[in-house]
């Protein structure tokens, strides 16, 4: 009982405690801590679930599928675990991903300011072009942006930690007209030189505030050793690092920009001022993807290790419903030798194999809800997780995919055999 108040405690108390990525590192951890209380209070919460569900007024069936479910609840809850624990992870995996998007689609909807994005169909857009747009009539503002990738160190105790991050080159002068990074402290006037500006979950992470220094690994091995002039929110949107960009791409291969933030009164004119460059279009501010360098692969090696684990889960959960279910032969031969029908028996197995997804499906998300909440709230100060309604409905039907068959299969194996033969034979 004491692990539930614990894993509540940790996805409410750390996000807000601690600082930086270890808040939603904590916030995921209580996930852990709920399944493991699920699983050790199994039984009660199945029986629980059970008793809950046979209050509702039903017939025959539904009277034998409740007595069995609380008669043989350690049973049962032994099958139920693992799948709570598959819902469980499956929930909190993916609207993890989701909520991390939409923050992401959400900071940069907010956070670009300028009229239209420049982009490039091919590796990225040449220096000289922004100052060309700038001589185009009704142009007011362009703000290129280079991005590249930095790995950050700073001391802690008698080591050094790291963190592979995204970071963005840009202009300060250009950047009030075009961007708005959410500034909590500091100022981006200030972004000249070997300045850096951090997101909050990074500046956090590293223990530095405005005025403290960090080492920046650049794109090609040079080491900056940067004082932190800004710490702004929209992180996820833009990158969570944020430098000169003539520093940026001063160590950057191609020394191309990524995107022109451009300031127009006259859209007609930009185009064509643009139709010398075929590669070239303007959009608006959804053609920015901050999606930082590397993540994705590592989503989906995380993607792939979850698979591979809910695959032994859902190997887990069959077994041992098989075997719980093709065990109750006898059972199901006494039922019929006094009086019921195969039919009510086969009724009565689909309404324990509803009991056992509707119970799962109910706890796992219930388990996996305080730690998306706080993670959420780590993220982007939001108590309300990003939870596409298709998204979850995949996993409540592979939850009945898994446990339906597995249940009902037997069942019908199990009835094959006449009831007298059956009640005779061995357990």
């Amino acid at each position: 009982m004491l692990l539930v108040p614990a894993g509540l405690a940790v996805a409410i108390v750390l996000p807000i405690a601690l600082p930086g990525e270890s808040a939603v590192q904590g916030a995921a951890g209580s996930a852990l801590v709920l399944v493991i209380a699920a699983g050790l209070l199994g039984p009660r919460v199945f029986g629980g679930v059970a008793t809950l569900l046979g209050r509702r007024a039903g017939g025959v069936t539904r009277f034998l599928a409740v007595a069995n479910s609380r008669a043989r609840a350690r049973r049962l809850s032994a099958a139920t675990t693992p799948l709570i624990m598959g819902v469980t992870m499956a929930c909190a995996q993916l609207f993890s991903g989701t909520t991390l998007a939409a923050t992401a689609h959400d900071q940069v909807a907010r956070g670009v300011i300028a009229d239209h994005v420049v982009t490039s169909g091919s590796a990225g857009i040449s220096p000289g072009l922004a100052q060309e747009l700038r001589s185009v009539p009704g142009v007011r503002t362009v703000s290129p942006v280079a991005r590249t990738s930095t790995i950050l160190t700073w001391p802690d105790g008698d080591g050094i930690q790291y963190r592979v991050s995204t970071a963005q080159g840009v202009d300060p002068a250009a950047v009030p007209d075009t961007m708005n990074l959410d500034v909590l402290r500091g100022d981006l006037r200030g972004l000249t030189g070997s300045a850096v500006a951090l997101s909050r979950l990074v500046a956090g992470t590293a223990g530095v505030d405005v005025g403290g220094r960090v080492d920046v690994h650049l794109g090609d091995g040079a080491t900056v050793k940067a004082t932190v002039i800004a710490i702004y929110e929209n992180g996820l949107g833009f990158g969570d690092v944020t430098l000169p960009r003539d520093l940026v791409l001063a160590h950057t291969t191609d020394h191309l920009d990524r995107w022109l933030l451009v300031n127009s009164d006259r859209e007609a004119d930009l185009r064509a001022a643009l139709e010398a460059y075929p590669t070239m279009s303007v959009r608006d501010a959804a053609a920015i993807t901050a999606a930082p360098a590397g993540e994705a692969g590592g989503s989906g090696i995380s993607l792939v290790l979850n698979a591979i684990l809910l695959g032994y889960l859902a190997i887990a959960v069959v077994n041992t419903l098989v075997m719980a279910t093709i065990s109750r032969r006898r059972e199901f031969a006494l039922l019929r030798l006094v009086g019921t029908r195969t039919s009510q028996v086969r009724s009565m197995m689909r309404q324990e194999a509803a009991l056992i997804v509707v119970c799962a499906v109910t706890v796992g998300t219930i388990a996996a809800l305080p730690s998306l909440i706080g993670m959420s709230y780590a993220m982007r100060h939001s108590v309300f997780p990003s939870i596409p309604p298709l998204t979850y409905l995949g996993i409540v039907i592979a939850a009945a995919v898994i446990a339906w068959p597995a249940v009902m299969l037997p069942a019908r194996l199990a009835l094959r055999p006449p009831a007298v033969e059956a009640f005779a034979g061995p357990e």
